[in-house]
């Protein structure tokens, strides 16, 4: 039996080949027209759609540099990338689904799309004006888009569209983080210089009405109180005054802490204080040995003398406080 069965196979071998032959070819061409019509045919090209999608994703490595991103190359290849996204739209809505599974795949890969682009879009934002834009909010946004995207690309991967971040697709946006937090801690920093500086500034400014107050010509004071005979006391009065002006001006000086660029006007200060402390202490010397001299007309040539030698000295009291008040008028 088994012989005769052998028999008939080689007898019809050609005609057996054949059969089989055609019925693989059937079954081929069934496949091929089934997978190109219907749902099939639709998922085919929404397929393709997430391939683009990811194909882009992946070139976002290029913008990596170390644990951080190389600024310029970052805002290319998003550019780029961002442009060619925009394109995918109206490709996607000429896809026709007649399929509920479809539509709804489409829907998705539709939101996807859009998604991706605002990350893009908002990644571009954030590098290229890091001064108005970056702060930790920013970021924590940054990070929320990136999430959407891997859930709904998720969501998708599970429904037969593979779309996706390559492991380095996803340090590419990691880094951006690490880059805005690095400027974000400059700026912090910068912003703390420039309060420092606003604040000395101020500071400084806010002594000028004590400064003119000091640096007043006293020499017509003392004229008219000579002409007209009077006490000297007054003027010592007022040179006290002076002193404790002074004395207040020094305390805030030394609790101003002086930021960086600005040393210029403390070394100007420092100047005058070293000019206007032998002045106001000698004039306030002079005017008491003055007012209590016993023999005025005989010590007329020392009392002339030192007054003589204390208005030099306000002339370079003077001179230095120009000096400071040219500084201010330049910030």
């Amino acid at each position: 039996m088994q012989d005769k069965l052998k028999a008939i196979i080689k007898e019809n071998q050609k005609f057996i080949l054949a059969i089989i032959t055609t019925i693989m070819f059937s079954l081929i061409i069934v496949f091929l027209i089934s997978s190109n019509t219907g749902a099939n045919k639709e998922m085919k090209q929404l397929k393709s759609i997430g391939t683009k999608i990811s194909k882009i994703n992946h070139s976002l490595s290029k913008g990596i540099k170390d644990l951080s991103i190389d600024r310029n190359k970052s805002i290319e290849v998003l550019s780029i990338g961002a442009t060619d996204l925009k394109d995918i739209p109206i490709e996607l809505s000429s896809i026709k689904t007649n399929y509920e599974s479809t539509s709804n795949i489409k829907e998705e890969l539709a939101s996807a799309l859009s998604t991706t682009i605002t990350l893009y879009d908002y990644s571009i934002y954030l590098i290229n004006d890091p001064e108005k834009a970056v702060i930790d909010e920013n970021i924590f946004e940054l990070t929320s888009y990136k999430d959407d995207c891997l859930n709904t690309y998720k969501l998708l991967t599970n429904q037969g569209i593979d779309i996706s971040f390559s492991d380095d697709t996803i340090t590419f946006f990691d880094n951006i983080k690490n880059y805005l937090n690095a400027l974000i801690k400059v700026n912090k920093a910068q912003n703390i210089i420039n309060s420092q500086k606003q604040d000395f500034i101020i500071s400084l400014k806010s002594l000028i009405p004590y400064l003119n107050t000091l640096t007043e010509d006293l020499e017509p004071a003392l004229n008219k109180i000579k002409e007209d005979k009077r006490d000297l006391q007054v003027l010592i009065d007022d040179i006290e005054a002076k002193e404790k002006i002074y004395k207040d001006v020094q305390i805030k000086l030394l609790s101003s802490s002086i930021p960086d660029g600005y040393g210029d006007y403390y070394t100007t200060l420092d100047e005058f204080s070293k000019l206007y402390t032998p002045y106001i202490e000698s004039f306030k010397t002079a005017l008491i040995f003055d007012n209590s001299c016993v023999d005025p007309i005989k010590n007329k040539k020392e009392i002339n003398n030192n007054y003589k030698n204390i208005f030099s000295k306000y002339q370079d009291v003077l001179a230095s406080y120009s000096k400071f008040k040219e500084l201010l008028n330049n910030l």
